[in-house]
C-alpha cells in the first residue's frame, strides 16, 4: 500500500489548528471533555427532506441516504456541520445539559476514507475541577453528576432505552466477529 503524501497547503492547515490548540491551552488549561462525535445520517429526517428538496424528488420515492450523500456530498457536509453548531449551541445555554458552563470548545470534522465525516471535540467547563489540583471524589462527583455509563431501564425510560441500544452499543458482527477483544484497561 502506498504511503499518502500531505500537500503543502494540508501542512499549513495542520500547524495553523497545532497553534491555535496550543494558545488555547495556554488560555483556558486542559480540556475537561474530548469527544468523538459521528453522524447517525440514515435517521436524520431532515436530511432526507433537504436532499428531496435539492434534487425534486418526490415524497413517495424511496430514497437510499448513502447513495445520496454520494450523489451530493455538499448537502450532507453543511448538514452535518449545521447540526454541530447547533449541538454547541444547545451545550452553551443555561438549560442545556451543561448549565451554561461551557466556557470554550474547539471541534474538527474529519472524513474517513470512505466519506463519511466525524468530529472532535475539546470542552472546557467553567469550575471542572483539575487532576492534581482537586480531590479524586470532587472529580468523580463532577464526572458522575455529567455522565453515565448505564444501560437506561426499558420500562422507566423507553426512548432514552431504545436511542443508547440503537447508538452507542457496539456489536462485533461478520467479518470482524472475531478480530472483536475487550481490553480490561483498569
Amino acid at each position: 500500500m502506498e504511503a499518502k503524501k500531505v500537500g503543502v497547503g494540508q501542512y499549513v492547515q495542520v500547524i495553523k489548528n497545532l497553534e491555535y490548540i496550543i494558545k488555547t491551552f495556554r488560555t483556558f488549561g486542559s480540556p475537561t471533555f474530548f469527544l468523538t462525535l459521528n453522524p447517525a445520517e440514515k435517521d436524520w429526517e431532515e436530511l432526507e427532506e433537504a436532499y428531496r428538496k435539492v434534487h425534486n424528488i418526490p415524497p413517495e420515492e424511496k430514497i437510499d441516504m448513502h447513495e445520496m450523500i454520494q450523489k451530493d456530498p455538499g448537502v450532507f457536509s453543511e448538514h452535518f456541520n449545521l447540526r454541530c453548531l447547533e449541538m454547541f449551541k444547545h451545550l452553551q445555554k443555561k438549560k442545556g445539559p451543561l448549565k451554561g458552563k461551557l466556557k470554550h470548545y474547539w471541534y474538527r470534522i474529519e472524513y474517513q476514507e470512505r466519506g463519511a465525516p466525524h468530529i472532535h471535540a475539546l470542552l472546557w467547563i467553567d469550575g471542572a475541577p483539575v487532576i492534581g489540583k482537586n480531590s479524586p471524589e470532587e472529580i468523580l462527583q463532577f464526572i458522575s453528576d455529567l455522565i453515565t455509563c448505564r444501560l437506561p431501564d426499558k420500562d422507566k425510560e423507553p426512548l432514552l432505552h431504545k436511542l443508547v441500544t440503537k447508538y452507542q452499543i457496539h456489536r462485533c458482527t461478520g467479518n470482524f466477529y472475531n478480530q472483536c477483544v475487550l481490553i480490561n484497561i483498569f
